[in-house]
């Protein structure tokens, strides 16, 4: 080996490890390569029982240049038994289970069940006004806007006219109109007879006659005969007819009647034989109010009553109590509904009631006892008729409480 040859190094093949063939001469040396990235080396488990390996977040490559390799998802080995692993950190499994769905569809139905049951006793008390407004639709309504008083204060005069029609001429005993004045609102109620023979100028005409007569004259006619008369407001009007008296007393259960001695009157068809509170049906309620020669049998002998139409309108106040009182104090459904059902085909009222405020006017006597006022009158004639006269100076302080 010559000296030249001995300056002369040994170039290993690519791949050797010697290195790479040097370049020419008058060529500059390659950049060295860049050796890989070393791998990221997996964290170790923390100390604890249960452990998740978490990698580490890279951000994305940019187009063209290949990113770092994706770090390992496997869990590193590690000495020991095996380690149970925790969910990751993502929503809950349960809001994904049915039952979940079946507990938030559950929830809102009790939301609602709740809300609705105080709505149900409105409701059924709704739906019950509703079917007794449905029984009332057959009132008959009468236009007495023009004659009436309109009500200026807290008192207020009803006239209560009792007719007896008796179309089908089924009915025995004589014709008994009863007309009564009730003031309620102001106090103690109170109520009024005004006899049927009390003779009076009759409104719209240029004559005088029993007011009973003006009764035929119609509603508007009776109320301006009764307020020029006795000089009294009248604000509402009712009229009901004395059939419906005896099915109003069987809607109620009956009504009580104290009878000093048994009594009985054989054209009206009355016929009691016990004494004290008797519990009298339409029928026979019907047939006290009607009876104009009242009998009483004391120590076992008949004895018609000596006061006449006096006692009569006393008899018509007690029942007018008993059964007002009776349907007043009705509450339940199933009374109010033959209440109802008794009024509503012979129940005659003003425009400005309705037929609730008529069973308000009963409601306002129920638990009370009105004051009972006797209209002062002395017993005449007027040509071939029996009359009563309106004593007018005693007659002032009744009439003021009803003013």
């Amino acid at each position: 080996m010559n000296a030249d040859e001995s300056h002369k190094f040994y170039v290993p093949a690519p791949g050797d490890d010697g290195g790479s063939p040097a370049p020419p001469e008058g060529e500059p040396p390659p950049a060295p390569a860049t050796p890989p990235a070393p791998a990221t080396p997996a964290r170790p488990p923390a100390a604890g029982p249960r452990q998740v390996y978490v990698p580490e977040q890279t951000e994305p490559a940019g187009a063209g240049s290949p990113g770092p390799p994706a770090p390992s998802m496997q869990r590193p080995a590690s000495a020991g038994p095996p380690t149970s692993v925790a969910p990751l950190p993502v929503a809950p499994a349960r809001s994904r289970r049915p039952p979940g769905r079946r507990r938030r569809l559950r929830l809102p139905r009790k939301r609602w069940l709740w809300l609705a049951i105080p709505l149900v006793p409105l409701l059924l008390v709704a739906g019950f006004g509703l079917y007794l407004y449905s029984l009332f639709a057959g009132v008959n309504r009468v236009d007495l806007s023009g004659v009436l008083t309109p009500q200026n204060g807290p008192g207020v005069n009803y006239l209560i006219a009792g007719s007896d029609q008796r179309a089908d001429g089924s009915v025995a005993g004589e014709r008994a109109d009863t007309l009564i004045v009730m003031r309620v609102g102001d106090g103690t109620p109170k109520m009024m007879s005004i006899p049927r023979d009390l003779w009076v100028p009759i409104s719209g005409t240029d004559g005088s006659a029993k007011i009973n007569a003006a009764y035929n004259g119609g509603p508007a006619r009776l109320v301006a005969t009764v307020q020029s008369s006795l000089e009294i407001p009248i604000h509402h009007y009712v009229e009901v007819d004395f059939v419906t008296f005896g099915s109003l007393v069987d809607a109620v259960g009956g009504v009580t009647i104290n009878f000093p001695h048994p009594a009985f009157d054989t054209n009206s068809g009355l016929s009691v034989d016990q004494t004290g509170p008797v519990e009298l049906d339409g029928e026979q309620a019907l047939a006290y109010v009607r009876s104009r020669h009242y009998t009483e049998v004391i120590d076992g002998v008949p004895r018609e009553d000596p006061t006449a139409d006096l006692g009569r309108q006393l008899r018509q106040q007690e029942f007018m109590k008993a059964v007002m009182g009776k349907v007043g104090a009705t509450r339940n459904p199933v009374g109010l509904t033959k209440v109802a059902r008794a009024l509503g085909k012979d129940l005659t009222i003003d425009d400005d009631l309705s037929a609730f405020g008529a069973l308000g006017l009963a409601r306002g006597l129920a638990g009370t006892s009105p004051d009972t006022l006797i209209l002062p009158t002395a017993p005449g004639r007027e040509g071939a008729q029996s009359v009563l006269f309106l004593q007018e100076q005693a007659a002032i302080p009744i009439l003021d409480q009803l003013r």
